[in-house]
């Protein structure tokens, strides 16, 4: 098994429960609040009750939406999400309960916070420890793909070294602007995010003691993973691939780099309906009238966030000890002070006097008034939670799953600790939405003009990057329809081939390193939509519609235009598919400000980006976009591109305004060396990140819009180091 895809499996609901007895139960905290009363259930929720059921509820394809998009501004755009009737009651509560999850540093095993990774600009530019060697690929040793074990630079490569510049690109040209040139050096490491240290989890310590700057990790029987390790001690594993930014996420109809996160959410994991096939203890609890609970899934679809969101609870190169379950996060949450151990802005946009909630600070300005129940009980329907009894899962004879009572066991709340936790991080990412550039107030200087021509003409880029949000796998908001997940369009060599739109191999490594879309899930179904498609069966809930191909079928039009509508003569199975070594096109909005760039994270700069495409990508294959191939930009053309690219920034994510603004956080950033912990770990160097409120930070205190990674990195430099 690669490794990649036990992460996958780690980022899934197969560890939702484990049916373990906990002894131990904590206290609440008590605080002055008032907790409306909440003697109704909810309204109605769809409730999954046919988990073969692969077509979309009540949607149809948008036929409407252009195949090419024009660059447009997103102002006035709101992002698809599912209805939530039913579910959450106050979505102001939801979205506050959000951002303090997202932002709690208390919610990974050691000190990891969803923020961790995304703490500018939504996306992650450290570069001490940010190293990995290419596990995706099969490949534990470091540095070149010529055996030197070194950085491009003459580093030795390995754990906690901090890249230069000269270490990148990732794969250097004697002439960057011509594909065949010699190589001069070359490497399938990944610049990615220093995660997790590699441990067992135990259980959860609580530390009752309110004091800013301090830390609240689990309990875990340490081990010394064999890859990240100096000398036989821990250092924080490295994920596999570059960290995206979360900021206008929730436009995507799929999340993560290969679209792993699923657009249905069930509220149990992160791949839909997959989770609950495969998985039968991957259920939520819900009350009924009579007070008793059944177990059941909630179907929403457009919540591609939320099936991201709960993936890097449980990963262990992302958050988690290996073996802990949502519900012991669930069981370390819920009762805690929301953000005790951070401090927040009075002027928070959404926990400041300001705010839609009024004043949710308390006096010491270290941490919430209310604790994560207390949010979660405002915020939810009373059916989701409001069982006063105790439960653990067990498996029958027969291989079916029950809940049974269980005074040592979980509380519905903290059972159903997934469902709040992808809603309320959903719900604070549908705030974070990035139209205020100069590009979207038509404030374009002369050479940012010329680029966006460019980008529109010569350089092909819109081929890929198209529409207000800039990329083919992001959408806004059209209800009841659907946008074309499958698309047919001829190749480099003339011939046809089906794809998933939105998701294309560009050749920036070899195919076999990282197989994106092409690959499977836990349970070995394609991720691949088009690849479900000709297999048969779909494992996701999706529609096509061949008639609407770029390149129909030949005789489509004697057909019907429905999903299984093809011509006879077309044997589906033997179609030609581009999903190999494909990936999410991420949003170029603030693009300036998230470098490093694609999912290995192998070029620093948008010059380097550039100089990449003008090329025609690194590596060919024959799934390779046909739309990348040399382009014969000068460096004048080339620099009018980065200046458009430098356009699409947003003054308020690149200063943290709201409502990008932030508590404070604890930013892992390398470690000390030669230091070492009680259980042989090398101690962490900690980099202390402000709180900001609503005006964000002073401009001299803001990131540079350079796109380049090291710009970046001065500015996280300069960050104050925990004592």
């Amino acid at each position: 098994m690669r490794l990649g895809l036990r992460h996958w499996l780690l980022s899934t609901s197969t560890c939702l429960l484990t049916a373990v007895t906990v002894t131990a139960m904590w206290s609440s905290l008590s605080l002055a609040q008032t907790i409306p009363a909440d003697s109704e259930l909810g309204g109605e929720v769809e409730i999954i009750d046919n988990i073969e059921d692969t077509d979309p509820e009540d949607e149809v394809i948008d036929v409407n939406e252009p195949d090419d998009r024009p660059l447009e501004s997103l102002k006035g755009k709101a992002p698809p999400l599912p209805d939530l009737t039913g579910i959450v009651r106050n979505k102001d509560w939801a979205k506050a309960a959000g951002k303090a999850l997202f932002w709690d540093q208390q919610i990974g095993s050691d000190t990891v916070a969803c923020a961790s990774c995304h703490f500018r600009a939504g996306a992650d530019p450290r570069v001490t420890n940010q190293l990995n060697p290419g596990l995706n690929a099969g490949d534990k040793m470091w540095g070149s793909t010529a055996g030197t074990g070194l950085t491009a630079s003459g580093q030795k490569a390995g754990p906690n070294i901090t890249l230069k510049p000269d270490d990148f690109p990732f794969r250097k040209l004697l002439d960057p602007n011509n594909a065949k040139s010699r190589v001069l050096f070359d490497t399938n490491d990944v610049s990615a995010s220093a995660g997790t240290f590699a441990g067992d989890y135990v259980g959860t310590i609580e530390r009752p003691k309110q004091q800013p700057r301090a830390t609240n990790t689990d309990r875990c029987r340490r081990t010394v993973d064999e890859v990240f390790n100096i000398l036989g001690h821990g250092t924080r594993k490295v994920e596999p691939r570059n960290s995206p930014t979360v900021i206008n996420a929730v436009f995507y109809h799929r999340n993560f780099w290969d679209g792993r996160a699923n657009n249905m959410f069930s509220g149990t994991g992160v791949f839909g309906l997959r989770d609950i096939r495969n998985d039968k203890a991957s259920r939520l609890v819900v009350l009924k009238a009579d007070g008793s609970v059944a177990l059941q899934n909630v179907r929403l679809e457009n919540a591609s966030a939320a099936s991201q969101a709960v993936g890097p609870l449980l990963s262990d190169f992302e958050m988690s000890c290996t073996a802990r379950a949502f519900a012991d996060i669930g069981r370390k949450m819920m009762a805690q002070q929301a953000l005790k151990l951070q401090t927040v802005s009075t002027s928070d946009s959404l926990f400041g006097a300001g705010g839609p909630l009024g004043d949710m600070v308390t006096a010491s300005m270290i941490g919430l008034k209310f604790t994560y129940g207390d949010m979660i009980r405002n915020a939810f329907a009373k059916r989701f939670w409001g069982s006063p009894d105790k439960f653990k899962f067990v498996t029958n004879d027969d291989n079916s799953v029950s809940l049974v009572k269980d005074p040592a066991g979980y509380t519905q709340m903290e059972l159903n600790f997934p469902l709040f936790f992808g809603l309320t991080v959903m719900l604070y990412e549908a705030t974070l939405v990035s139209d205020d550039s100069p590009f979207d107030r038509g404030q374009l200087t002369a050479q940012q003009q010329q680029g966006k021509a460019i980008f529109e003409g010569k350089g092909k880029c819109i081929a890929c990057h198209d529409g207000p949000l800039m990329s083919k796998a992001a959408h806004v908001s059209s209800p009841g329809k659907q946008p074309k997940l499958v698309e047919r369009m001829p190749m480099s060599d003339g011939n046809p081939s089906l794809y998933d739109n939105g998701f294309y191999n560009i050749g920036v490594r070899p195919v076999q390193e990282d197989l994106g879309v092409g690959g499977t899930d836990p349970w070995g179904a394609p991720l691949s939509y088009s690849r479900q498609w000709i297999n048969g069966r779909k494992a996701d809930s999706y529609l096509i519609n061949p008639c609407d191909f770029e390149v129909p079928f030949p005789g489509q039009e004697t057909v019907a235009c429905g999903g299984n509508a093809v011509p006879p003569s077309v044997n589906l199975k033997d179609e030609r598919l581009a999903v190999m070594g494909a990936f999410k096109t991420p949003t170029l909005r603030n693009v300036a400000l998230t470098p490093p760039y694609f999912h290995n994270g192998g070029q620093a700069t948008l010059q380097q980006v550039m100089a990449f495409y003008n090329r025609g990508g690194d590596f060919n294959n024959i799934n390779k976009s046909p739309d990348v191939t040399p382009l014969g930009l000068t460096l004048t053309e080339q620099d009018a591109l980065v200046a458009f690219m430098q356009s699409l920034t947003d003054e308020r994510v690149r200063c943290s305004r709201a409502p990008f603004d932030h508590p404070e956080l604890l930013i892992p950033d390398g470690h000390k060396d030669g230091v070492y912990k009680a259980d042989g770990r090398v101690a962490d160097r900690l980099r202390v990140l402000k709180a900001t409120g609503a005006a964000g930070y002073g401009s001299t205190s803001c990131p540079s819009n350079t796109g380049n990674l090291f710009d970046m990195a001065r500015n996280i430099n300069g960050l104050p180091i925990k004592p």
